[in-house]
């Protein structure tokens, strides 16, 4: 029996004892504050008594316990969903992770086998070897960082300041200022223009936009690119998904899900739609530091559709 599946049954349990406890006590009230029995002077006590109301309580009382053992099960299995969630989640997540750490370490390994094996290679090709496996632990590197930043974020905020989300993005718009940590908030912008950049067409489009909102502080990047299904567009946060079936440039599928833990951290929320012409809007709204009706003056726009 799974660890999920114990906590369940013991969930179940729990509720079936916490009804029968709350029967028994309301049976020992019902017969204390009921009518008290009657003495006679002679024969048995009459029918209707509260001789009879304990046998009749204690059915009832053994019904709803009987009865109340699928009723738990049901409840404890709609409690267990979102902690068996979170651990399939979570397992995923490990093996994935560990997936994308073996794969530029068995890259490397085999360059430098097919290398040893050749008695006769030159200088030149063990430099390509050396170049390569330099490269993969240059991607090694950079995942490594990805799941730091990722589980940083996730940790929360331990320190705050007012950026200048403007000014940070090169965005258009109205001047933004809003309270977080800089370093994962230039993280957050970075990896929504190299998530615009790599999903792109040739000659496409990228606008990166600022502004305010019924009092919420905004960035909006959009870009042009191959069209998405809109039942696509929340797979997207995932760790290690892509929609392509390969790996695009040296990017591991966690840009998006470090853009989101970053956004939680700072209490803003994430709509993403796709452009009905192919390509991605996603919008990040944040609570504002303080507010300014200013337009500052273009800082970035690529070719921006008309």
């Amino acid at each position: 029996m799974t660890g999920i599946s114990r906590l369940r049954r013991r969930l179940a349990l729990m509720y079936v004892a916490v009804v029968a406890a709350i029967g028994l006590v309301l049976a020992v009230l019902l017969i204390a504050i009921g009518p008290q029995p009657r003495a006679y002077a002679s024969g048995p006590v009459q029918h209707g008594d509260v001789l009879g109301m304990p046998p009749a309580l204690a059915g009832v009382g053994l019904l709803v316990v009987v009865s109340t053992l699928p009723v738990g099960w049901l409840l404890a299995g709609r409690a267990v969903t979102p902690v068996r969630d979170a651990f399939d989640s979570q397992g995923r997540f490990i093996a994935n992770a560990a997936h994308e750490l073996l794969t530029p370490v068995a890259a490397a390994r085999t360059a430098l086998q097919v290398a040893l094996a050749d008695p006769e290679a030159s200088p030149d090709k063990l430099r390509r070897v050396c170049e390569r496996v330099l490269a993969s632990g240059r991607e090694q590197q950079r995942l490594v960082d990805a799941l730091l930043t990722l589980a940083s974020a996730e940790r929360g905020l331990e320190q705050t300041q007012e950026v200048d989300l403007t000014s940070l993005s090169d965005a258009t718009g109205d001047a933004v200022v809003v309270r977080g940590d800089p370093v994962l908030l230039a993280r957050l912008v970075a990896n929504l223009k190299d998530n615009a950049v790599e999903h792109n067409v040739p000659d496409g489009w990228i606008t990166v936009e600022t502004g305010h909102d019924r009092h919420k502080a905004f960035l909006r990047i959009a870009n042009s690119g191959p069209p998405i299904a809109a039942d696509q567009v929340e797979s997207l946060f995932e760790p290690f998904r892509r929609l392509a079936a390969e790996r695009v440039g040296d990017h591991h599928g966690l840009g998006l899900s470090i853009v989101r833990a970053i956004a939680h951290a700072h209490g803003a929320t994430i709509t993403t739609n796709p452009v009905p012409e192919g390509g991605l809007s996603i919008r990040v709204s944040f609570p504002p530091a303080t507010q300014s009706s200013e337009p500052t003056p273009d800082r970035q726009r690529r070719d921006s559709p008309t």
